[in-house]
């Protein structure tokens, strides 16, 4: 069975991937590219043909090749967004911390797209001197362009990104679930009280990933809030609720997990809720099997 975690982790990938989708439909059919040809995909990316320009840069990316940056950093200056758009994509794939200040910058590009690619390539990097340029673009007007750089600051794990990711969390929906995911991903408590109230926000999955942040924090002062979710209309919400409870590990949840583990509706909530519980009753010392 899926656990909450997997579902969410799975989830927010499948977002990034589909938003560079359309870009890549292009290369089926090529043949893979190998090492010795980085040199000529390096060439290609300076030649007048944008086809092979923006092919030669998604295959650098494949490559992961380091000594393409320079000439990766320079096709952030192309005239084409294609063109653009595969080598933030490629950069972010290489790694190259030295690529940091040049992505910044394509943060600013007028074309979406770019920016997009931009943000999720500073997230790739993990360097942490993005994270101004990060806190700007989660307000960018693009909401394609917030929701990635929510996922990037996430990515940094920095704590100085949590005052603007809280604020994220009153945006729009995507953006509301990729802010709590990264919150989640920086276990900063000072996220706790913008995050227990997600647990009453109007969507399912910003409320689904608030309760799956909540237990990556690990306070307990959020086993209350939690204990309530366990009600919630959603079957997701109240299975990464239960899983929660039971990574906290506080002895409050054990009545009410016992009755979510014998009378919940739905099977795979029973059964978060039943492996809690027991989570829970072996560190008090006796086990609980609900029949």
């Amino acid at each position: 069975m899926n656990t909450p975690v997997a579902k969410i982790l799975v989830i927010s990938s499948l977002i990034l991937v589909l938003t560079f989708l359309g870009l890549f439909i292009f290369s089926f059919g090529r043949p893979a590219p190998t090492a010795k040809d980085a040199e000529r995909y390096i060439a290609d990316l300076k030649g007048k043909n944008m086809r092979l320009r923006w092919a030669a840069a998604m295959s650098l990316g494949e490559l992961k090749e380091r000594s393409a940056v320079p000439a990766l950093v320079d096709a952030l200056s192309d005239p084409r967004r294609e063109v653009r758009i595969h080598a933030a994509t490629a950069l972010g794939k290489i790694g190259d911390p030295s690529s940091t200040s040049a992505l910044t910058q394509a943060l600013k590009d007028q074309d979406k797209g770019v920016r997009i690619a931009s943000a999720w390539a500073l997230g790739s990097l993990r360097d942490k001197a993005a994270l101004p340029a990060l806190a700007v673009a989660l307000f960018d007007q693009e909401v394609e362009v917030r929701w990635n750089s929510a996922a990037a600051l996430g990515q940094l794990q920095d704590p100085g990104a949590v005052e603007y990711l809280t604020k994220a969390l009153e945006d729009k929906e995507e953006v509301r679930w990729n802010a709590a995911v990264a919150l989640g991903k920086i276990k900063d408590k000072t996220a706790l009280s913008a995050l227990l109230k997600s647990l009453n926000d109007p969507d399912e999955g910003v409320r689904m990933y608030a309760a799956w942040a909540l237990a990556q924090i690990g306070d307990r002062s959020a086993v209350p809030d939690l204990i309530k979710a366990l009600s919630d209309e959603q079957k997701e919400v109240r299975q990464n609720s239960a899983a929660a409870l039971g990574m906290l590990g506080d002895g409050l949840a054990i009545p009410t997990l016992k009755d979510v583990a014998h009378n919940d509706r739905d099977r795979e909530v029973r059964e978060v809720a039943q492996e809690s519980l027991n989570k829970l009753e072996v560190a008090a010392g006796s086990t609980v099997i609900i029949r």
